[in-house]
């Protein structure tokens, strides 16, 4: 599949589809507790979000990315591809457009704590500029992303 064969959009809350997604394909990095938060805003909505899904030409959902709100700024970032379509650049195009979403449309930064095993998302925030450390003792990284320097 092209990265022309796929429509990135923002989208205004999360679904059941959605969840079901993140279930399916969300297995190697997502918590119990992320997705019980996910799920909250399904029905109701509890945090302000940003969300950004990619779709084939055909309709079927591919990737998901989010950010939830929490005080001043977006937290809880998550980009999930599925399986098959990994490795064409598809996180990186929905992290874009999150990441300008949240920092040029709502003015906010965005800071996520990341586990340090997961190398795929600390890679991609690293190739937008994210800043990344050792946040404690349980290895966890927390990335930083200035909007000002963006390679975007």
């Amino acid at each position: 599949m092209e990265i022309n064969d796929i429509e990135i959009k923002e989208i205004p809350r999360l679904r059941q589809e959605h969840l079901d997604f993140i279930q399916s394909f969300g297995e190697r990095h997502i918590t119990q507790q992320s997705y019980d938060l996910y799920a909250s805003s399904v029905s109701t909505i509890v945090f302000e979000q940003v969300l950004v899904e990619a779709r084939s030409l055909d309709g079927k959902l591919i990737g998901l990315s989010l950010a939830t709100r929490m005080g001043d700024n977006y937290t809880y970032g998550v980009n999930v591809v599925a399986t098959e379509y990994r490795k064409n650049g598809i996180a990186r195009l929905m992290a874009e457009k999150k990441l300008r979403i949240i920092g040029f449309e709502h003015n906010m930064p965005f800071v996520s704590q990341v586990h340090r095993t997961n190398l795929p998302a600390i890679k991609l925030m690293q190739k937008l500029g994210a800043r990344t450390f050792v946040l404690n003792e349980n290895f966890v990284m927390i990335m930083e992303v200035s909007y000002d320097e963006l390679p975007f």
